[in-house]
């Protein structure tokens, strides 16, 4: 049993989120890190600022909310972004196709749910894509078309020239302990 500070002892497993993992805190309300936002973080700050109870945010206001945090992360980056209500949409159209997997009954779950399940998944583990569908020819800097590159695929960010020093740092030592292995083996 894990004690609520809102409430009675709760079990762990009532303490989950379907497909969010641990139960939505103050948190998540806040958005942080050096990358880009994933679906999990915009959802969990939405659900955050939308709790259901009376005097709640609407879905609209807490989309706003939500909006305000991630354009500091666009801004930072140097990535436009699509339209205030475009991102509101998208934003809505996520919390939504969640939803409706949440109220699927466990006796109604089937391989073809646990697909479902698995494409939101990924869905939420990717960058949620805030960007015009022309991006890249908005974007002059090199620097930041990489960084963009690297949000849409693997969200291993780069450091431009960092990036080549810490590279030029690793071959050299690489090529030293493989002198030193073969002056060993000599």
């Amino acid at each position: 049993m894990l004690p609520s500070p809102t409430g009675p002892c709760q079990t762990s497993s009532r303490s989950l989120v379907f497909g969010l993992g641990p139960s939505i805190t103050s948190e998540d309300g806040i958005i942080t890190g050096a990358k880009l936002p994933t679906g999990h973080q915009i959802i969990r700050c939405m659900l955050n600022k939308k709790p259901g109870a009376n005097g709640a945010l609407s879905q609209f206001e807490a989309t706003k909310g939500v909006l305000e945090q991630v354009r500091l992360f666009y801004k930072k980056a140097n990535i436009p972004m699509v339209s205030d209500k475009g991102a509101c949409h998208k934003m809505v159209d996520l919390i939504n196709a969640n939803n409706k997997l949440r109220k699927i009954s466990q006796a109604k779950r089937s391989s073809e749910t646990a697909k479902q399940l698995e494409k939101m998944e990924c869905r939420l583990d990717a960058t949620f894509p805030l960007w015009p569908p022309n991006v890249e020819k908005l974007i002059d800097n090199p620097e930041d078309l990489a960084f963009l590159a690297s949000m849409k695929t693997d969200r291993v960010a780069t450091c431009g020239v960092l990036d080549k020093k810490l590279q030029l740092k690793v071959k050299r030592r690489e090529e030293h302990q493989a002198a030193v292995k073969r002056s060993w083996r000599r």
